[in-house]
């Protein structure tokens, strides 16, 4: 779905897709480091959110989230709602050994506000002159929490609020300037910057960190103490041994992907098709009638200008459009 393109009309939506858990307790910011791969001191200044994984002792990302601090000994953070009774499964053998309760927030809605080119639409609707401030990411007005993120020249924002949305900025639009927009949108923009997508349960506890776009994402701080899965992750990056990476892919097919479904690419020497071995489809998004974006981890040699299909549609055509 395209975007309005007039700078005065406003793009959201309900990102009903994600789910905030709350940590809280005397022990939850010990809980969260000795679990999270980010250092959790670095969220005292309450001025950024950060990126995290969560991990199992063997290293494999449970899931990855967007975690910021409240107040003292409360947390937030943010998941895909999917794999949520998953990842909660998993992490209750933790939970019992620390001072702290963790549950959902039901009171707060999830909102998304997309391709912002005007600031003072931002600042207008939540009275903030310093949204736009290059180091700070994490902002409080009133009931609200706000995450902001920048792609190429354009702001992006999430919203956490006891209100709907649409209460919100109806006292600063006309219904006719305000545009409500599908999951996709959002998913599109997490595609676009390198923001994996975790949200079936067989995803869960099967990949490396190595595999996905760590550095741009600051997801995990290797200075920090002890941490679970710590050991084989670290001992993996100083061996370099991960010779994957994330790659976006974007064509047609007639018939809808499937996460299992093979893929094969066309061999430059002798103009054969042939099956892509050791690839993981993470997400597959129709952006348009037939047109995907497919969120895919492949070798990291991969050859960028390759051909690639759906083994089950031999008339599909995919193209790379960006490594990272």
């Amino acid at each position: 779905m395209n975007f309005k393109k007039s700078n005065n009309l406003l793009n959201y939506v309900k990102l009903n897709n994600l789910q905030i858990l709350t940590i809280k307790g005397p022990d939850s910011k010990v809980f969260l480091q000795n679990q999270l791969t980010i250092d959790i001191n670095k969220l005292d200044n309450k001025i950024n959110f950060l990126n995290a994984f969560h991990c199992s002792s063997q290293g494999k990302i449970l899931t990855n989230m967007h975690i910021f601090k409240i107040c003292d000994d409360t947390y937030q953070y943010i998941i895909r709602k999917n794999i949520l009774k998953e990842y909660l499964k998993y992490i209750k053998k933790y939970i019992i050994l620390y001072n702290i309760t963790i549950f959902l927030d039901k009171k707060k809605k999830i909102f998304g506000i997309l391709n912002v080119k005007k600031k003072q639409i931002i600042s207008k609707i939540f009275k903030k002159k310093n949204i736009f401030l290059k180091k700070k990411t994490l902002y409080f007005s009133n009931e609200n929490i706000i995450l902001k993120f920048k792609y190429f020249k354009r702001y992006y924002f999430v919203i956490l609020s006891q209100k709907n949305i649409s209460f919100i900025i109806k006292k600063f639009f006309l219904s006719k300037n305000i545009y409500l927009q599908n999951n996709n949108s959002w998913d599109k923009f997490y595609m676009k910057i390198g923001y994996y997508i975790i949200d079936i349960n067989y995803h869960c506890n099967l990949f490396l960190p190595q595999q996905f776009i760590i550095n741009q994402m600051s997801a995990i701080d290797f200075n920090k103490g002890c941490y679970l899965g710590q050991e084989i992750i670290s001992s993996l990056k100083f061996k370099n041994k991960i010779n994957q990476k994330l790659f976006l892919l974007k064509g047609q097919t007639k018939i809808y992907p499937l996460h299992d479904d093979l893929l094969e690419f066309k061999d430059n020497k002798d103009g054969k098709w042939k099956v892509i071995r050791s690839k993981i489809i993470l997400k597959i998004l129709e952006i348009t009638s037939n047109i995907f974006l497919i969120q895919v981890i492949l070798k990291s040699n991969f050859i960028k200008k390759s051909l690639i299909r759906f083994k089950k549609d031999k008339h599909s055509i995919f193209l790379i459009i960006k490594v990272f």
